[in-house]
C-alpha cells in the first residue's frame, strides 16, 4: 500500500515530485514511481504524409518520435496497443527552443500570470538554462537571463525584425547544461548530456518522502484504488490512497477512459499544427561555427501577442546531421545536405494554434477527429505568405512549405472526459466528483499558443505537487 502512485517518469511527473519534495505534508510518505519499459526512438523507416522531415531521424529524442511509432495504432488498433505512452508523454529538453506562455494564454487557462512567473523562476534550482541572450524576442519570454550557447555565425545574420517588425528572429531559448560541447549532434540526440531530461538519478536525488522506483513496467489499467501494472513477466496490481497520471496526454486519457461511462468519455484535445519548411540561400560566408537544434527562434506577432512561434537550423547544422532533414529520399536528403554547407539557413518548423479536436472511446478503439478552425487558416496563409516574403527579402527561394494534418501535431492538451472535466482543474489537478486521482501536464490546459508548452507544463505540475 502506497500513499501515492505516479504514473510516468518525465518531465511533468519529476516536476510535481520537485514541488512536493518542499510540501511538509508529504514529508516520509512511501511514493512509487511507474517507469515504462522502452522508448521509441527511431523514426527513419516511418512514412507519415505531411510531417516535417526534421523529425525522421535515428534516435530522435522527442515526444513525437514515440508519437510516430503509435499513430496507426490510435484508430485501427485495440486501445490496450496505443504503447507505454501513447502521444506525448515523452518531452525532451532537447536543445530546440524552449518557449514560455504570455500573461493571455496563462490567464486563459484560468491560471494567475504573476504566480506562474514565481514558478518559472523557482525551476531555475533543478533546471540547466541557458541560451537566453538580450535581443529582439526577450521581451515575449520569462526565461532567466543566462548567457548564449555558441551560434552560426550564419544565422546570426539573419538576427532582427524583418516585415515591417512584424517577424523577428533571434537567439534561440534553450535548456542545455554546462557539459555543452557544441557537438552539433542535438538534431539526432545528445551524447554528452547536454539535452536534458530526467534521469533515475535525477529522481533518486528527490529527498522527503520514500521513493520507489519500479522499473520496466507501465500502467495498464487504473480505478480509483488502484493501478495495475505490466511489466515483463507478469501483470500486478498496486493499491494507493492517491494516484497521479503524470503520462502523455493520449496515454492519460486512455486510462481515464476506462473507467468514466462509456458515452460521457468524448474529450477535447487541443494541438498548436505544424508547418515545415526550407529554403536556399546560398552565401560566401564560410564560417564553421554552428550549434545544433535551434540555431535561431522567429516569431510572427500580431497585437504583441506571438502569432506564429518557429525554429531556424543553419546548414552546418542540417548537414552534419545523420538523420534525413529535408527529404524521405535519401539521394535527395544527402544532395540537400551538400548544399546546405553552403547556406544561411536551411529549413525548419513553425506552430500555430487554433485546431478544434476530440478524442473519443467506443468498441476499444481510441479516435482522434476534429477540423481547423477559420482563425488558423487565416493563419497558415498569412504564415505562407509572410515566409516567402522572408525568403525573398534574404534573396533566398522558398523551396518547401507544407502544413501537417490534423492529428500529426507536435503539442497536446486536454484529453479529459467531459463527465471528468472540471472547471479548475488546472489549478489542483483535481477530476469532477474524484477526489483520489489527479492528472499532470497537458492535460491540465485548456488552450495551447504556438509557443512551446514544455516548461509552462512544468511549472504548472510543479505548483500542483508544492500546494497539493
Amino acid at each position: 500500500m502506497y500513499d501515492m502512485v505516479v504514473v510516468g517518469c518525465g518531465v511533468s511527473s519529476f516536476s510535481f515530485l520537485k514541488g512536493l519534495e518542499k510540501n511538509k505534508k508529504y514529508v516520509g510518505k512511501n511514493i512509487a514511481l511507474i517507469c515504462p519499459s522502452e522508448y521509441k526512438d527511431d523514426t527513419r523507416l516511418v512514412d507519415i504524409d505531411d510531417i516535417s522531415p526534421k523529425f525522421l531521424q535515428k534516435s530522435n529524442l522527442l515526444s513525437l518520435s514515440y508519437y510516430l511509432s503509435s499513430l496507426g495504432k490510435i484508430v485501427t488498433h485495440n486501445i490496450v496497443n496505443i504503447g507505454v505512452h501513447g502521444m506525448g508523454g515523452m518531452a525532451r529538453i532537447w536543445g530546440g527552443s524552449i518557449g514560455t506562455f504570455n500573461k493571455k494564454t496563462i490567464e486563459r487557462n484560468n491560471l494567475n500570470y504573476k504566480e506562474f512567473l514565481k514558478y518559472y523562476e523557482e525551476m531555475k534550482e533543478f533546471l540547466p538554462y541557458t541560451g537566453n541572450t538580450n535581443d529582439k524576442l526577450k521581451p515575449h519570454f520569462e526565461l532567466p537571463m543566462s548567457e548564449s550557447v555558441k551560434i552560426s555565425n550564419k544565422i546570426k545574420i539573419l538576427f532582427g525584425t524583418y516585415l515591417k517588425d512584424t517577424l523577428k528572429v533571434g537567439s534561440p531559448r534553450l535548456l542545455v547544461k554546462d557539459t555543452c560541447d557544441n557537438c552539433n549532434q542535438c538534431l539526432i540526440g545528445c551524447h554528452n548530456d547536454s539535452v536534458w531530461y530526467p534521469k533515475e538519478s535525477d529522481f533518486n536525488d528527490l529527498k522527503n518522502f520514500n521513493l520507489t522506483i519500479i522499473n520496466n513496467s507501465f500502467v495498464k489499467e487504473i480505478n480509483y484504488s488502484s493501478v495495475i501494472i505490466e511489466d515483463n513477466n507478469s501483470t500486478y496490481k498496486l493499491q494507493a490512497n492517491k494516484i497521479i497520471l503524470g503520462a502523455g496526454v493520449v496515454q492519460n486519457y486512455k486510462l481515464l477512459a476506462q473507467i468514466s461511462k462509456k458515452e460521457d468519455c468524448e474529450a477535447k484535445l487541443y494541438t498548436t499544427p505544424a508547418i515545415s519548411f526550407a529554403f536556399l540561400n546560398f552565401n560566401k560566408n564560410k564560417s564553421k561555427e554552428f550549434f545544433g537544434m535551434g540555431n535561431a527562434t522567429f516569431i510572427l506577432s500580431k497585437d504583441n501577442s506571438v502569432n506564429i512561434f518557429g525554429n531556424f537550423y543553419d546548414g552546418y547544422s542540417l548537414a552534419l546531421s545523420k538523420g534525413l532533414v529535408f527529404s524521405k529520399n535519401y539521394f535527395v536528403d544527402k544532395v540537400f545536405k551538400i548544399a546546405s554547407k553552403y547556406m544561411v539557413a536551411g529549413a525548419g518548423f513553425m506552430s500555430s494554434d487554433n485546431t478544434n479536436c476530440t478524442i473519443s472511446y467506443k468498441d476499444n478503439v481510441i479516435k482522434i477527429d476534429g477540423k481547423y478552425t477559420n482563425e488558423y487558416y487565416e493563419n497558415k496563409k498569412n504564415c505562407f505568405d509572410k515566409m516567402k516574403q522572408f525568403t525573398k527579402e534574404l534573396g533566398s527561394f522558398t523551396v518547401h512549405l507544407k502544413a501537417s494534418k490534423i492529428g500529426a501535431d507536435i503539442h497536446y492538451a486536454g484529453g479529459i472526459p467531459k463527465s471528468m472535466y472540471d472547471k479548475d482543474l488546472i489549478l489542483d489537478g483535481y477530476l469532477k466528483n474524484i477526489q483520489n486521482i489527479q492528472v499532470l501536464g497537458g492535460s491540465t490546459f485548456s488552450y495551447l499558443s504556438p509557443e512551446s508548452p514544455t516548461l509552462s507544463f512544468m511549472a504548472n505540475s510543479y505548483r500542483i505537487g508544492k500546494l497539493l
